[in-house]
């Protein structure tokens, strides 16, 4: 959190999903919030004697035998499917990222401009000798490109085939790293 409020203090722009690592902050106080409310008390049956009797004090958190198994289990299970998600989500992206990237590379190799290639918004950003600003350059497959004065978007690294564009490779990775597979597609502009 600290780095996305550095980001908006400095004027770089910040997406919604960087807030997501708010989640767990906010939902854990107010677990513990519910956890160490007082149950609610029913009223008083007929044959119950009308003296109070005295009650303990509760302590402010719940302890573990407190707690029923069913939920300690479905804690186990939600906490199980979230690092699975986690997991599967940050593989997948990760695997594509350096797909796109070594992609891009075999261009530069080839002798293409690194800014002459569009293939997603790190390389971009990595490649660029100017700021980031919007509108400043062409538009291309991404939608980063119009950020980036010097990028032409001659080559375009992407996960579907584009029209209007000649058709240079298809490039076969592992989807999740180690399992699945997926293409990009590298195609090049008739513009250039």
């Amino acid at each position: 959190m600290a780095g996305t409020l550095g980001q908006a203090l400095i004027g770089q722009e910040i997406y919604d999903r960087y807030l997501i690592t708010l989640v767990p902050l906010l939902c854990g106080p107010l677990l513990g919030s519910l956890a160490a409310r007082p149950a609610a008390t029913s009223a008083a049956s007929p044959g119950a004697s009308a003296t109070p009797r005295a009650v303990p004090p509760r302590s402010s958190s719940p302890s573990r035998a407190s707690v029923p198994t069913t939920s300690r289990w479905a804690g186990a299970v939600g906490l199980v499917v979230v690092a699975a998600l986690s997991w599967s989500v940050t593989a997948s992206t990760l695997a594509r990222d350096g797909a796109q990237w070594r992609a891009a590379e075999r261009l530069v190799a080839r002798g293409v401009s690194a800014t002459d290639i569009d293939a997603g918004f790190e390389w971009l950003g990595w490649h660029s000798s100017r700021p980031m600003v919007t509108g400043s350059g062409v538009v291309g497959a991404h939608g980063y490109t119009s950020s980036f004065a010097d990028t032409r978007a001659c080559y375009t690294v992407s996960q579907s085939p584009l029209p209007d564009m000649a058709m240079v490779e298809t490039v076969h990775y592992p989807r999740f790293a180690v399992a699945g597979s997926s293409t990009l597609w590298v195609q090049r502009s008739a513009d250039c």
